[in-house]
């Protein structure tokens, strides 16, 4: 997998080194109604618009799996509880065969006191 990563991560590193290399003229953005003008290279503004892109279609994403999560962080809460259940149960039968191991009388009635009477 790294591998694959590797094979595909450094062409693209190569491609946007090439294309900063070739676009290294500078470029004016004028922020109109404020009185800023900056001269940045085309290459920081094709790379920002693109972090930019990146960085907004994982929020909303992230926004819009928030049901999903809230969803599986209840089943793992209820999928705990459950396994609790199980292992006090379990401890419940154990000690249920101990005891019913060395009297051999747990779950018998004893008629003996109404006989007598």
């Amino acid at each position: 997998m790294r591998f694959l990563t590797w094979l595909i991560a450094i062409p693209v590193a190569l491609i946007i080194i090439v294309f900063a290399i070739s676009n290294r003229t500078p470029a004016i953005i004028d922020l109109s109604p404020l009185p800023f003008i900056i001269n940045v290279p085309i290459w920081a503004i094709a790379v920002g618009a693109v972090l930019f892109g990146i960085i907004v279609g994982s929020s909303i994403k992230w926004m819009l799996d928030h049901r999903r999560r809230v969803v599986s962080i209840s089943r793992a809460r209820k999928l705990q509880s459950a396994q609790k259940q199980i292992n006090l149960l379990q401890k419940k039968i154990e000690i249920l065969e101990k005891s019913k191991s060395g009297t051999g009388k747990l779950f018998t009635k004893d008629t003996s006191s109404n006989i007598s009477q």
